[in-house]
């Protein structure tokens, strides 16, 4: 919110300044401004999109201890703005385990630090239904144990009565529960798309005899400095980037961070989760995830088919 809040109220300076109009002549907003702004959105801009931008311009005048009014107009001209509204963009697409294997195969995860990192981390975010903003940093420059996973929040394997292989690790904070964190499971998977496999594999790739289990990133990799090696965390550009390379050497398109957790919702609902199982799975608090299921055919047809024959 803070970031989506900071976007919009630079938005609304830029439209300001390209009037020639002073900081003194912009707060508080004026009705006049206000429907400018507005209504120079409308043809570019959704309407929910315009909406949060005046939610964060009134945050600001709250932060400031300034009255934020509403003017009516205000809301005749976001109206204009919903029957103007450019058509919606085409969903973004799914991770698929054939997307990761072809990934896997451009990978140099056993001499490539940085290769042994991303893909555990894509491994790890997409069986755990993660955000990819939980499992990575913002920059290699910035990183917190309050904020971001570290390697001490990993469990020790255990093995269950299938000879299955599991874990957990637990999230500090996320999007939905803040700094009560989240609690998530990895279990074995077949072959090459085994989440624990590869995390073991980074983790004991990517270490120094300096590692400090508990104010180290999950995922980050090891990198040159003198004569030895130091970590620097694993940012989600950086992860996106070296997994995009390698999709696009597979000769794929590259996809955006979402496409993890988008992916793994529509891989459980087309294997027969249930939309409670689903939401367990992902840690979302309500059916807010279902915008990110991908092709309702898998997904319907099998349960008409139950319903059917029984």
């Amino acid at each position: 919110t803070r970031s989506n809040y900071g976007y919009a109220l630079g938005t609304f300076l830029r439209f300001c300044f390209e009037l020639g109009l002073s900081t003194i002549d912009i707060f508080p907003i004026s009705e006049g401004l206000l429907l400018a702004f507005v209504s120079s959105q409308a043809g570019s801009k959704a309407k929910g999109t315009v909406s949060n931008y005046l939610s964060a311009l009134s945050a600001w005048h709250d932060i400031w201890g300034v009255e934020w009014k509403r003017f009516p107009l205000v809301d005749r001209a976001l109206q204009g703005v919903a029957r103007l509204a450019p058509d919606k963009l085409p969903l973004r697409p799914p991770v698929r385990l054939s997307d990761l294997a072809a990934a896997r195969s451009m990978l140099d995860i056993d001499s490539n630090p940085l290769d042994a990192a991303v893909w555990a981390c894509a491994l790890v975010t997409f069986w755990a239904a993660c955000r990819l903003g939980e499992t990575t940093c913002p920059s290699q420059n910035f990183f917190n144990p309050a904020r971001h996973v570290t390697r001490s929040a990993v469990s020790a394997i255990r093995l269950l009565p299938d000879d299955a292989l599991a874990l957990s690790f637990h999230l500090p904070w996320t999007k939905t529960t803040k700094r009560a964190g989240m609690t998530k499971v990895l279990s074995s998977q077949p072959d090459l798309l085994d989440p624990i496999s590869a995390l073991h594999h980074h983790l004991s790739f990517n270490t120094t005899p300096s590692t400090d289990n508990s104010s180290t990133s999950l995922f980050a990799y090891r990198v040159k400095a003198g004569r030895g090696w130091r970590l620097v965390p694993l940012s989600k550009d950086k992860m996106l980037d070296v997994f995009g390379h390698a999709l696009a050497r597979a000769g794929l398109p590259s996809l955006p961070g979402h496409s993890f957790r988008i992916g793994v919702a529509t891989f459980y609902w087309h294997h027969g989760a249930t939309v409670e199982e689903i939401k367990l799975l992902g840690g979302w608090d309500s059916d807010s995830f279902k915008i990110y299921l991908r092709d309702p055919v898998l997904g319907l047809a099998p349960l008409q088919q139950r319903l059917g024959a029984s």
